[in-house]
């Protein structure tokens, strides 16, 4: 948490999903072409990957590194996004992803609540990368830990992209709820209200692909979305809440850097 950038990473009470994934992210692979293995997992943990101390001079890992960090709760009901400013620095760490949470036991040994990390960069064309797939197009429905690196990311391009980290609940029956970690690392700036959305007006609701859009908009100028009527949230995938002023005061909770818009009938 002390290491953690404090703008946007005010953790009370960390879980233990998110040391989890601290210890995941810093895991450097024993194969640079397989992001996970079966029998040794991601790879023995390298703190200096991702936390600042122990970093050398010269070192990869001096590079322009942050950390954000979040913890929040998954549901069936919408998919959370979450943005990221990423610069392409010349011998940075590249930029990644973890997402981690602790499943309620099973009978059937099967996930409970199966949750996916989808993330998407403006410089790939919105090319879907799937937790734990390094790009094979099949989603984990197995672990409680999905990782995604940015492997690729040095190469030629803008000096600045925007990445969108998506977590989706792909099993858990409605109303419930699954707390969450999801970590972010590497040459990267965090941006909690999505201020400047790509081009993704109408994301999809659970599917993680823009192929099947429930909301509604249109790419406007200043890359922003514009919304088509009744559809709110930078990406137009949004409905809004009534309240009404005939019954009692109803709590709405909140999750961490996510719109909610709501109206009075």
């Amino acid at each position: 948490q002390k290491f953690a950038e404090v703008e946007t990473s005010r953790l009370a009470s960390p879980l233990a999903s998110t040391l989890k994934a601290v210890l995941t992210a810093a895991a450097r692979p024993t194969d640079p072409s397989l992001l996970m293995r079966p029998e040794v997992g991601f790879g023995f943990p390298v703190l200096a990957r991702v936390l600042p101390f122990l970093r050398r001079e010269g070192s990869p890992e001096e590079h322009d590194a942050r950390l954000v960090a979040l913890q929040s709760r998954a549901t069936a009901e919408r998919s959370q996004q979450y943005c990221f400013n990423v610069n392409r620095t010349v011998n940075a760490t590249p930029p990644q992803f973890v997402l981690a949470w602790t499943d309620p036991p099973s009978s059937s040994g099967a996930l409970v609540h199966n949750l996916d990390l989808v993330v998407v960069c403006s410089g790939s064309y919105w090319l879907q990368r799937l937790g734990n797939d390094h790009l094979q197009g099949v989603a984990d429905a197995i672990n409680t830990v999905e990782k995604v690196i940015l492997t690729d990311f040095q190469a030629s391009g803008a000096p600045v992209e925007t990445c969108i980290a998506s977590v989706v609940m792909r099993a858990g029956g409605p109303g419930s709820a699954q707390p969450f970690s999801l970590l972010a690392s590497g040459p990267l700036a965090s941006l909690p209200g999505c201020e400047r959305p790509a081009d993704m007006c109408g994301s999809s609701s659970g599917a993680g692909s823009t192929s099947a859009v429930v909301g509604g908009g249109a790419f406007a100028a200043a890359r922003t979305c514009e919304c088509a009527e009744s559809w709110f949230g930078p990406f137009c995938d949004q409905k809004s809440t009534e309240l009404s002023t005939d019954s009692e005061a109803v709590t709405q909770s909140a999750l961490p850097w996510q719109w909610h818009f709501f109206h009075i009938r």
